[in-house]
């Protein structure tokens, strides 16, 4: 008879089992000898009696030193640089000065548009299949994209390709053609896509969480069938020549190289390509106001609830920062941690994934927002909840143990920031670009350290407004007002209710 080869080791070791010895001792209730049914005891000299009396040696790292890992480039272009011999490979990141923040009210869409075709709507002297190829057959990959407050290009591949994958990278940077024919197939797919956007309840609500924290400002706008179809070639070569140019650019690299080689490689590159005059309009400011209230959007073929609960937060250099961190990792940035996630999910079994983030931005107030998803009746219940735990950090001192978990957890995270070498030079390039000084990872820790119970209430009595928190419920409203008999909750003692009604998701006013 043969044995399967897990079986085979398996009784193997068991055949190596004393058969009697003074460091061995019956399992109780085993029933027979001490000889045939045994655990054997070892003891390690010193060893603590339970895991969680365990003490680790302190965590010792310091994060490198920006200036040494700095170049600029003939042209301006500030470079990042670090080498890497780990992989026999090579990334590149540059970030642009640009965005949809800076996008004409009348073409919202044009700075997407516009990062798209970069990449994809062919060079000078080639289609887009053919950019492709020559991408594939170098197994590597070249991107492009303008978001809201910043442009990116991208480059990676193998060592190898190293000086052709930084000239067709040029290429397509700086000899975009934006073909008519891709011009258009991005304006289908688009319009396509607007088509559903009312379908999925998690884009409703962050669309519409938005949309009563910024109300009218830039950041709010969303694109619309006629925006998009009145956006010509011009528009994008316009937007382009703004968009991407040195000026302001910081360059990200690392990688199986030399580094001086590879920095004459850019110099030589980018030699020619000089600054351009950018002129982007004033970023204009959010009001700070507060939309307290319940917001309604009915789906009535979703069996769950998606729930946004928050209002406006911060701007990235506001001094509190670190404690504002702090503050929401102990309320529900801390996962398992939190209390909300404690409450929600663990205590009640309301919902799978519970959190909260306070959000910032650098050129306008991020998000303080909680998140959850619950079955319909419990929405209400699971809302409650979170609003007592809003209003607790408020009213009282978190403890010691949460406070020093919540330090801990991002002090002893820290190093995981550079835990690469492109990971690296690219938080230190994002770190300048966004004006930050340039010591800003030297004391991040130090800062955090010195957050205290006294701070996070402090901080809580001052960004977090329960009176100002809007609820924004995306579900079948009959169901969730419903609710549940042991846990009964009337809709309207958590603020005043409205209900959202969906707009045509191709029509002008979207």
């Amino acid at each position: 008879m043969k044995f399967p080869r897990v079986l085979t080791l398996l009784l193997a070791a068991m055949a190596l089992l004393p058969v009697g010895c003074s460091n061995c001792r019956q399992i109780p209730g085993s029933g027979g000898p001490a000889s045939s049914t045994v655990v054997r005891d070892y003891v390690v000299e010193g060893a603590p009696d339970h895991p969680s009396a365990l003490v680790y040696p302190p965590l010792v790292y310091e994060p490198p030193d920006p200036a040494s890992l700095r170049e600029v480039l003939p042209n301006g272009m500030i470079v990042y640089i670090k080498e890497d011999h780990s992989l026999p490979t090579f990334d590149l990141s540059m970030t642009f000065r640009t965005g949809s923040l800076w996008e004409p009210a009348d073409k919202v869409g044009l700075a997407d548009m516009t990062g798209s075709l970069v990449r994809n709507g062919g060079t000078a002297d080639m289609t887009p299949d053919q950019v492709n190829e020559k991408i594939e057959a170098m197994a590597g990959s070249i991107e492009t994209s303008i978001g809201t407050t910043q442009g990116s290009a991208s480059l990676s591949g193998l060592k190898e390709d190293i000086d052709a994958g930084l000239a067709l990278f040029r290429q397509v940077l700086l000899q975009p053609a934006f073909l008519e024919d891709e011009i258009r197939r991005y304006r289908e797919r688009t319009v396509q896509s607007l088509a559903r956007r009312n379908d999925n309840p998690r884009g409703i609500l962050s669309r519409e969480f938005e949309r009563l924290l910024y109300g009218s400002h830039p950041v709010a706008r969303r694109v619309t069938k006629s925006g998009i179809e009145r956006i010509t070639r011009n528009d994008l070569l316009d937007f382009y020549r703004k968009s991407f140019q040195p000026g302001g650019t910081f360059v990200s690299v690392a990688g199986d190289f030399d580094r001086k080689a590879m920095i004459a490689k850019l110099g030589a590159l980018f030699a020619d390509w000089k600054p351009a005059a950018q002129e982007w309009a004033k970023t204009p400011e959010v009001p700070m106001q507060f939309r307290g209230g319940v917001y309604l959007v009915d789906k009535p073929r979703v069996n769950q609830g998606f729930v946004t609960i928050g209002h406006l937060g911060i701007r990235k250099d506001n001094p509190d920062i670190h404690a504002l961190d702090v503050m929401n990792y102990i309320l529900g940035g801390g996962s398992f941690t939190s209390r909300l996630t404690s409450r929600v999910r663990s205590d009640e079994g309301l919902a799978y994934s519970v959190g909260s983030r306070f959000g910032s931005d650098y050129l306008y107030p991020g998000a303080f927002s909680a998140n959850y998803q619950s079955k319909a009746p419990t929405v209400l219940f699971a809302a409650q909840i979170v609003l007592e735990e809003i209003e607790r950090l408020r009213r009282e001192p978190v403890s010691a143990s949460e406070l020093d978990n919540a330090k801990n957890a991002f002090i002893e995270r820290f190093p995981s920031n550079f835990s690469t070498a492109f990971g690296t030079v690219n938080v230190l390039a994002d770190n300048e670009y966004n004006g930050r000084p340039m010591d800003y990872y030297a004391k991040y820790r130090d800062r955090i350290r010195a957050v205290t119970a006294e701070d996070v209430q402090r901080v809580a009595k001052q960004y977090l407004h329960p009176d100002g928190l809007a609820i924004l419920i995306v579900g079948n409203l009959d169901k969730i007002r419903k609710g549940i008999d042991r846990h009964p909750v009337d809709i309207n003692s958590l603020g005043t209710v409205k209900t959202l009604e969906l707009k045509d998701p191709l029509g002008d006013d979207f």
